[in-house]
């Protein structure tokens, strides 16, 4: 139960592993996770999937895809000559708490005369066609290089640029979000620009408040030391609206928010952990402890 309740407040929307030079182009922000062969990204402000279908491109079979997606309520379709292929392009727009709203956008795209490529970019008040047609590009080409791809057995993870060494108890849980049981959580993505980044995290947190399974107590900015940096991160404190008992421990999350830029790439990171996790002597569990300490 402990570990669903992470879910639902960690998994958001979306790591660099090793290049050369660093642009904040696409490649330099991407990371990956391949889960029965379908391949997830994360893309800054964006969650995206890729998935294909052996069937001929006609609208009879666009209006399947819609509603196996689960679009029908649309709010545009439109179709572009940027991508070299017949397409399809649907946005759906699911109003939200605090007058964020959740933006679906898909693209069907015809690849040889019998599969369509399907293409889902997921995000929080953020919509950039030019950014989504430019990953497509990039994918449809084979430009995409394995290494930005994460390795199941999580015993390292790249990091803005830095290598952390994990125990083996971790898991993914999304693409650039890891928990390590009694032990913390976090997420993280890479921006364009810092302001992007400070957006990413005011939307994680707004979400997460807004969350029916849990009660905010309290929150409050404090000092932090993150990635050798000093900064400040909003800290938050939730109560689980469910028993100990059936949590297995306890019932009280303490969030950290962070916005910064560290080694030239603009991150937005949530970090967590159960105020029952063991603690470091820099005042958070072990996982955290890797790229974080409070500030004495």
């Amino acid at each position: 139960m402990k570990n669903i309740i992470a879910i639902v407040l960690l998994i958001l929307p979306f790591t660099l592993f090793c290049q050369e030079s660093f642009e904040n182009g696409i490649l330099d922000r991407l990371s990956g996770l391949k889960v029965e062969d379908k391949s997830h990204f994360n893309l800054g402000e964006y969650t995206i999937f890729t998935d294909e279908v052996k069937w001929e491109f006609t609208s009879r079979n666009i209006k399947k895809l819609k509603k196996k997606y689960k679009v029908k309520k649309v709010k545009e379709e439109a179709s572009t000559y940027n991508i070299p292929h017949n397409n399809k392009i649907i946005t759906k727009i699911f109003p939200l708490k605090n007058g964020n709203k959740e933006i679906t956008t898909l693209y069907f795209i015809e690849s040889g005369a019998s599969e369509i490529d399907i293409f889902g970019f997921y995000s929080i008040n953020f919509r950039d066609s030019t950014e989504e047609q430019n990953f497509i590009k990039l994918y449809l080409e084979n430009k995409i290089p394995e290494s930005i791809f994460m390795e199941y057995s999580v015993s390292k993870v790249d990091f803005a640029g830095r290598e952390l060494e994990l125990n083996n108890s971790c898991r993914w849980m999304n693409v650039n979000s890891v928990q390590c049981p009694y032990f913390g959580q976090m997420n993280w993505s890479l921006h364009q620009n810092l302001e992007n980044a400070k957006k990413q995290t005011k939307i994680q947190y707004e979400i997460t408040k807004g969350k029916g399974v849990v009660e905010l107590i309290s929150k409050e900015d404090v000092p932090i030391i993150f990635e050798g940096k000093e900064t400040i991160a909003k800290r938050t404190k939730y109560k689980a609206k469910i028993p100990k008992l059936l949590m297995g421990g306890s019932n009280e999350l303490i969030i950290y928010y962070v916005s910064e830029e560290i080694r030239g790439r603009y991150i937005s990171c949530v970090l967590s952990h159960y105020t029952s996790d063991k603690m470091t002597e820099n005042g958070v569990p072990a996982l955290l402890e890797k790229v974080m300490k409070l500030k004495k």
